[in-house]
């Protein structure tokens, strides 16, 4: 049974079948989408993954004293924590569910501050504004809501997309947004208006990940069609089109200066390139299967990502040598035929000391990053 017009649209990409189930009930359907569309869209490893309540689940957190271990963890959400956000002082984190919903919460106690509930579908991506008052999501509801960071007032509702929104991305001044979505394009608009300021169209599948750079000048992109891409954040011109990975590029990080980007792709590598010439610079092959998520870290060192064999590694952004791995989501445990600590998010704090890391059961960790 197919479920919505991102799944449709895939009959028409090489390496599709136009059979596949997504699932049979309306639960498992709405959880797998994203994942489905990844995988299916760059002719990669189905990753169908269902999401549903584990059982224990509450949104208490709790220390580990031991080295090594995690500082917290956070089990507040029902389904997949698709996306998170540090606040830019560091104090809370914005994790985006598959639940339907957005939660705040204190990154020291895990204490629940704000629970967001605007979207009627899984929520994919969030993003806080660098002057801390606002937050984005992204939904496969089709639409990017902005909402107050204190009080959870909804403030506008961007219904340029006819299709899941993936990711979402702040400019550097809070002024503007980038939306991604498996309706192939990435829009640029005003949150204070939900008017769109220009679209950028040039995907042949869908767009996953969206990120400005830290400069302001320039937007990055990733998508199904095994494509990066850079383009100009006022005019979508001057695009660079990276075409070293072989299978869809589901996340990307600006290295702090903007000259390079990491690239995550389903192939099983995350590549870091300049932003000029598209040459690759490193190619980082430290996981065992796709590569969901990278985050470079504010000191400009170090790269951290996660993928579908459970684990975040941490690497040195020049060479790629692995300076630490963490395996505080491995789990025997499988949810509609996944791992359940397949990672879809990691997320440096603003001062480069702590990592959050999101899995598939729903389990959010924050761990001390590397020295």
């Amino acid at each position: 049974m197919r479920t919505g017009r991102a799944m449709d649209e895939m009959d028409g990409i090489d390496g599709i079948d136009g059979n596949g189930a997504v699932g049979e009930t309306k639960t498992a359907a709405r959880i797998s989408r994203r994942d489905m569309l990844r995988g299916l869209a760059a002719g990669a490893l189905a990753l169908g993954v269902a999401g549903c309540a584990v059982p224990g689940f509450s949104p208490a957190a709790t220390k580990a004293p031991s080295s090594g271990s995690p500082l917290l963890v956070y089990k507040g959400h029902s389904a997949s924590v698709n996306g998170l956000a540090w606040s830019p002082d560091g104090t809370k984190i914005a994790s985006a569910s598959s639940d339907q919903t957005v939660m705040i919460w204190n990154a020291a106690t895990g204490e629940a501050l704000l629970t967001y509930k605007g979207h009627t579908k899984e929520v994919w991506d969030v993003g806080w504004s660098p002057d801390g008052a606002r937050l984005v999501t992204g939904s496969a509801d089709n639409t990017a809501q902005v909402w107050d960071a204190t009080t959870g007032k909804m403030i506008q509702t961007y219904t340029g997309h006819t299709n899941d929104v993936n990711a979402v991305s702040w400019s550097p001044d809070s002024a503007k947004i980038a939306s991604g979505s498996a309706d192939h394009t990435t829009a640029i608009w005003d949150p204070t208006t939900a008017s769109t300021l220009f679209t950028y169209s040039r995907y042949l599948s869908f767009v996953f990940t969206v990120r400005w750079s830290p400069d302001g000048t320039r937007i990055a992109s990733g998508s199904g069609d095994y494509t990066a891409r850079v383009f100009n954040a006022v005019t979508g011109g001057d695009a660079v089109v990276y075409r070293d990975h072989s299978q869809a590029v589901n996340s990307m990080a600006w290295s702090p200066d903007s000259t390079q980007v990491v690239s995550a792709s389903s192939d099983g590598t995350a590549q870091v390139w300049d932003t000029i010439q598209a040459n690759t610079i490193v190619n980082f092959t430290g996981h065992k299967g796709p590569v969901e998520t990278a985050s470079w870290s504010p000191r400009g060192g170090r790269i951290a990502t996660g993928g579908a064999d459970q684990l975040a590694q941490v690497w040195d952004a020049t060479n790629g040598t692995i300076v630490f791995t963490y395996r505080g989501h491995v789990s025997s445990e499988k949810i509609k035929g996944q791992p359940a600590g397949l990672l879809h998010a990691v997320a440096w704090s603003p001062d480069g000391s702590k990592i959050a890391s999101a899995s598939l059961d729903g389990v959010v960790h924050v761990w001390k990053a590397p020295a």
